[in-house]
């Protein structure tokens, strides 16, 4: 300590001398709009420097927890769809049904034949002759699986055939498309005995295990008796834009190999 208090003193002007310029050095940024805005650019600089450093290693820290709430909030999300989907229809057949919701791809609707790709596929638990909805009705039905897309039967296909009521009066007929309008379809086999009209609504029977019962189709813009059979031929207009898609949804029967087996061991006797 004495050897400290010696050294200052033997140097004591040269330690006045820096407390001097020292004190000249504040006055002069005090007094100098200048070099105070410089001091304070190179202060803000040095602390945003350091906020964006704690930032990063919070983040880093909380890595973890903010995947949990991103996960936790996808969730909601896709429930909120499937909610919001099912309030667009009569959905007291859906009890029995899973949904997910897809992007379509590819789509077609300017042939004879036209098909869908999806943006999902087996390893999102889609299998074959499931059915695929819009927002509005009935798109097509799974058609060839792989690990991460599916190919879809449109509607607007002369192989389809799905099983059709009509919405006021319960009495069933067959969907065809049999035009290359994909603004128009055709329903079959409705007997004479039902009191069908123009603007009536077709939706889906419920009879297979590919469709919810009372899923929209179409609305009916022409009805025609057809002579020597007791059917009508009615045209309808689909109440999806199938010529305007991009998300859907896939519904699967969570009993379907079941009602099969059954349906199969009824063919066999």
């Amino acid at each position: 300590m004495i050897k400290l208090i010696k050294f200052l003193m033997e140097r004591k002007s040269f330690m006045l001398f820096l407390l001097l310029e020292f004190i000249g050095f504040i006055l002069l940024i005090n007094n100098n709009l200048y070099l105070r805005y410089k001091q304070n650019d190179l202060f803000t600089e040095i602390s945003g420097h350091y906020n964006d450093n704690i930032h990063f290693v919070k983040k880093y820290f909380d890595l973890e927890q903010i995947n949990r709430k991103l996960l936790l909030e996808n969730s909601k999300l896709k429930n909120s769809i499937i909610d919001s989907i099912k309030l667009n229809y009569d959905y007291s057949g859906w009890k029995d049904y899973e949904v997910t919701p897809v992007y379509i791809i590819s789509n077609q609707y300017q042939f004879t034949n036209n098909y869908l790709i999806l943006n999902k596929g087996s390893q999102d638990g889609i299998q074959p002759n499931m059915g695929v909805i819009g927002t509005q009705g009935i798109i097509g039905t799974t058609l060839k699986i792989s690990p991460h897309y599916s190919l879809v039967l449109s509607i607007l296909n002369n192989k389809t055939s799905i099983s059709v009521k009509t919405k006021q009066t319960n009495h069933y007929g067959f969907l065809k498309w049999n035009e290359k309008n994909p603004h128009k379809m055709e329903v079959t086999d409705i007997p004479f005995e039902a009191k069908v009209k123009l603007n009536d609504t077709i939706v889906t029977s419920g009879n297979s295990t590919i469709f919810p019962k009372n899923i929209p189709v179409g609305i009916i813009t022409k009805i025609e008796r057809l002579k020597g059979n007791k059917i009508y031929k009615i045209i309808i207009k689909p109440v999806e834009d199938l010529t305007d898609l991009e998300v859907a949804y896939v519904v699967r029967n969570k009993y379907q190999n079941e009602l099969l087996k059954l349906k199969d061991s009824i063919d066999e006797n």
